[in-house]
């Protein structure tokens, strides 16, 4: 996740914050949910606290709970939440609601990506964007999407998007193949040399891994390139992907 300002919330309260850095003035005045941290966005999301625990401490506690290293992948159950001191039964089960919607918007339900237009659903979103998005999007054998990642956000170069960053929620995933995207805010989706390199690389890394790198699509307002389709014509300079 990208982070403009991280900041440590520990014995932290809301209200000794600068006024600019509370969560909610912090998203009014960024427009973008995507710079909070977790601990941030719980408090958005409860609201206040319960008996005996003010707002701060039950997202702490909660943040422990769903993005600790130490916590499971699997999302806890309600009888785990009620369990958090200062949420009840209500902010409990709106917290697994939210999980659950959160999981259908990232992973929509749908064909099985088998082509580059398959896969346009899930990118389109990048078409508005301002700054470079690195984006993946992870299979099974059967090729049905099993989960998504945005790898980096800025300027697309090696040390942003480095095979490690994609291929390790494939493996994470158990998924099968990765096809990866990125947009140009130009507009222009002609690939640049830079997109070349890093699609060869992605693909000599995938093979080495044991996964199959299935395409490497530029989005952009002017159109939508597949790297992919582009070899199998013959118009690109240089061999991308294996045979």
């Amino acid at each position: 996740m990208y982070q403009l300002s991280p900041t440590d919330t520990s014995n932290r309260r809301i209200g000794d914050l600068p006024q600019a850095l509370r969560p909610r003035e912090k998203l009014q005045r960024l427009g973008d949910p995507s710079v909070l941290t977790e601990w941030e966005l719980l408090c958005l999301h409860l609201g206040k606290g319960g008996p005996g625990a003010p707002v701060e401490e039950v997202a702490e506690r909660l943040e422990s709970l769903l993005f600790s290293p130490l916590s499971s992948d699997t999302t806890p159950s309600l009888k785990d939440l009620i369990q958090v001191k200062g949420l009840g039964m209500a902010k409990a089960c709106s917290i697994l609601a939210g999980l659950e919607l959160g999981r259908r918007t990232v992973i929509p339900r749908g064909r099985a990506i088998a082509e580059p237009r398959d896969a346009l659903p899930h990118l389109l979103w990048m078409v508005q964007e301002k700054r470079e998005h690195f984006h993946a999007l992870y299979v099974d054998t059967r090729r049905q999407l099993i989960a998504e990642e945005t790898i980096s956000v800025g300027t697309l170069d090696s040390s942003l998007v480095h095979p490690r960053e994609v291929f390790r929620p494939a493996f994470l995933h158990s998924a099968s193949a990765v096809l990866v995207a990125h947009n140009h805010p130009s507009g222009d989706p002609e690939p640049s040399a830079e997109d070349l390199a890093l699609t060869r690389r992605l693909d000599q890394a995938a093979r080495l891994l044991g996964f199959t790198l299935l395409d490497h699509l530029v989005v952009a307002k002017r159109g939508i390139v597949s790297l992919r389709e582009r070899q199998s014509r013959g118009r690109l300079p240089v061999e991308l992907f294996a045979a």
